[in-house]
C-alpha cells in the first residue's frame, strides 16, 4: 500500500493543526475533549428537537448535521 493511499484513507481524521500545546498527548487530549463536546452538543440538539415534536429519525439527522459547528 502506498503512503499516499494510506493518507487519503485517513481524511476523516481531525486535522493535524489542533489547538493546544505540548506533545502528542496534549493534542490527543484536546481532540478528545472537543469530540466529547461535539457529542454533547449533538445530544442536546437531538433532545430539544424531539421535545418540540420532530420525528426522532429526522432529529438525529439534523443534530449530527449541526454538530460540526463550533
Amino acid at each position: 500500500m502506498s503512503t499516499k493511499a494510506y493518507d487519503e484513507a485517513l481524511d476523516f481524521m481531525p486535522s493535524r493543526a489542533v489547538r493546544g500545546g505540548g506533545g502528542g498527548f496534549g493534542r490527543l487530549l484536546v481532540t478528545l475533549i472537543e469530540a466529547f463536546a461535539d457529542g454533547r452538543r449533538a445530544e442536546a440538539d437531538y433532545k430539544r428537537l424531539v421535545r418540540r415534536g420532530m420525528d426522532p429519525s429526522e432529529a438525529v439527522h439534523r443534530a449530527f448535521a449541526g454538530s460540526d459547528r463550533k
